[in-house]
């Protein structure tokens, strides 16, 4: 999920400066599109259902983005701003018309603040979640869960093998950003100030807060359309803004971010456009206004397990064995390896995937098969992980 606007600033010694800004505000928006699913018959939901995230420790999920190519000319820009404009009750926002690049897989690893990088910055924090951005890097965001808010502390950048977090990378907000707040129904909206002293520009000699303003509001709802298909959804629109001063000259910056809901609490559809406001004369390059998004959710169906970095790649036998229909495969990774673990039939057939092709940092998991649709038999499980392969039989007894 690589949204983060970028401006090309020709010639102007602010470059890094306002590049950091921009990329942060948008991190914000980032950081509140990947939520655990929960279930609710209607697209109204009481209350947080992780106002106790201990469940969640351990687990990984699978986040598929789909960022649209946004075309030069106006037909990309008139169906955006059409869909934008579509507010009220029943509506059919229709994403359809634009083209997607290849989804983007994202594991997200959920845990306890204990032991992640840059946890002491974010002491009220009672979920993590990690989503791993390079061969040996990741982003941690910090959240804390309650029955009527779910609300986003910060995140820090850091090196996996590690286990730390890179100097100047912490994002933190002050106060805390509640980007759910319960019930959310067709009426919810709220405001909300908050202030953020970000590390990359503190470095660069900016040691004042930003002062953020927040605008949070449900402004319709109905049916999106996305390649992956038509879904009853609430559309939360999120609104950003801020003015900094570097070297004297007022930078302002406005974000909008609607979000396509679900009745399981999933960011099924994302359209960001953002406003930069600029002094005449400054020698700047802005992209297209408008990104947009589509994404599918994978069920939490891996844990990572709390246990002491492996020293070599394995794949346990499965217990129970024999089964009837669940048991439990687990393997451990020495070091960050592109992931598949498959079940085959004794003809070589592929009969389910646990994982396929997911990026896994190094540490020991536990995967649940659950075989209700099979016949019972002797079945293959597979494990390929970099160069490393291995095989092993159970037996499925109904």
């Amino acid at each position: 999920m690589e949204n983060v606007v970028i401006y090309r600033i020709i010639n102007s010694p602010y470059k890094p400066n306002i590049i950091i800004v921009m990329r942060q505000l948008a991190t914000l928006f980032l950081m509140l599109l990947i939520l655990p699913a929960y279930s609710n018959g209607q697209i109204s939901i009481a209350t947080n259902p992780l106002a106790n995230p201990t469940p969640l420790y351990g687990q990984t999920q699978l986040v598929q983005t789909f960022n649209a190519n946004i075309r030069s000319g106006v037909a990309d820009t008139t169906l955006l701003r059409n869909i934008i404009n579509q507010t009220g009750a029943n509506q059919t926002w229709t994403l359809t018309g634009l083209q997607y690049g290849a989804g983007v897989p994202t594991n997200v690893r959920y845990s306890a603040p204990t032991g992640a990088p840059g946890a002491s910055n974010f002491p009220t924090a009672n979920l993590v979640s990690r989503v791993i951005t390079g061969q040996d890097t990741a982003v941690w965001s910090f959240s804390n869960t309650a029955a009527d808010r779910f609300t986003s502390l910060g995140s820090v950048v850091g090196q996996l093998s590690t286990n730390t977090a890179f100097t100047n990378s912490v994002f933190a907000f002050n106060p805390g950003l509640d980007g759910l707040r319960f019930p959310l129904n067709n009426t919810s909206a709220w405001t909300q100030t908050s202030q953020t002293l970000i590390s990359e520009l503190v470095s660069a000699g900016i040691t004042t807060p930003v002062l953020f303003t927040y605008d949070f509001r449900v402004d319709g709802f109905g049916s999106v359309v996305t390649p992956a298909g038509t879904s009853q959804v609430l559309r939360l629109r999120q609104t950003a803004s801020a003015t900094i001063s570097l070297a004297g000259i007022p930078i302002s910056t406005t974000a909008f971010n609607y979000l396509f809901i679900n009745q399981s609490g999933q960011a099924l559809a994302s359209i960001m456009e953002t406003r930069l406001g600029l002094p005449p004369g400054l020698p700047i390059q802005t992209p297209p206004p408008f990104s947009a998004s589509y994404s599918t959710y994978g069920a939490l169906s891996v844990r990572e397990l709390a246990a002491p970095r492996p020293t070599d790649f394995s794949l346990e036998q499965n217990y129970p064995n024999p089964f009837n229909p669940s048991t439990t495969i687990r393997f451990s990774l020495p070091t960050a390896q592109t992931v598949s673990l498959k079940i085959y039939d004794l003809l070589g057939r592929e009969v389910a995937s646990l994982l396929s092709n997911e990026r896994k940092a190094a540490g020991s998991y536990e995967a649940t098969f659950n075989a209700t649709a099979l016949t019972s038999g002797i079945y293959i499980y597979r494990l390929e992980a970099g160069s490393f392969s291995q095989t092993r039989k159970m037996m499925l007894v109904k």
